[in-house]
């Protein structure tokens, strides 16, 4: 995996076959991106690239890393492009810290 174009943007996916080194490089270098934590099975959380979930280099739930193990990161620096991109697949849900839609969570700027 690496850069797609997507909807008229780049996505990035970081995973297994990437760095983590490149995936904070993204980070620090976009901190008005966006982030989407996927497992690939349902699981799918939208996060401002400058969130301190997606931003934790290994831990207890992460002890490979934030990209690393089951689960990898979907980057944009454009959210409708995220949304509608063929990696996500079904319920997006929305991180209720660091609020990337705003302060209204169900309010999407699509």
């Amino acid at each position: 995996m690496g850069i797609y174009p997507d909807s008229s943007a780049l996505i990035e996916i970081f995973d297994s076959n990437r760095s983590i080194e490149e995936y904070f490089l993204w980070l620090d270098q976009h901190p008005d991106g966006f982030v989407i934590n996927t497992d690939g099975e349902g699981y799918q959380m939208l996060h401002k690239a400058s969130c301190g979930y997606i931003r934790k280099r290994c831990g207890e739930k992460t002890p490979k890393g934030a990209t690393q193990g089951k689960y990898y990161k979907i980057a944009s620096l454009n959210v409708v492009a995220l949304q509608q991109s063929s990696h996500v697949r079904g319920n997006l849900q929305v991180c209720r810290s660091c609020k990337p839609y705003g302060t209204h969570l169900n309010e999407r700027n699509t």
